[in-house]
């Protein structure tokens, strides 16, 4: 019975050892492409925040192009309460100041 003990546990060992080294699979070439969005979309804020305050007016060109976003309505729910809520609360004033 020891004797078999020990086989199923060696066996067990090698089957997660060469589980644990087996090649990792291939990345999709797809995450790459996005990088490039992804930096776009982070200097977009940059050029947001040099714009004039006032109404906004409607994009010219990409997705977006013709949309007027001006008497829209945001319902934003969260989970936050407490003090948290307490930080929330302002930005949210802000927010909906502009």
């Amino acid at each position: 019975m020891r004797k078999v003990l020990w086989l199923t546990a060696l066996l067990l060992i090698g089957a997660l050892v060469l589980s644990a080294c087996a090649a990792p699979a291939a990345a999709p070439a797809a995450p790459a492409a996005e990088a490039p969005a992804t930096e776009a979309a982070a200097e977009a804020p940059a050029a947001d925040a040099a714009a004039p305050a006032g109404a906004c007016a409607p994009a010219a060109d990409g997705a977006y192009a013709g949309v007027d976003p001006s008497g829209q309505a945001v319902v934003w729910w969260h989970n936050h309460s407490g003090s948290r809520e307490e930080k929330l609360l302002p930005l949210i004033a802000q927010f909906n100041e502009s």
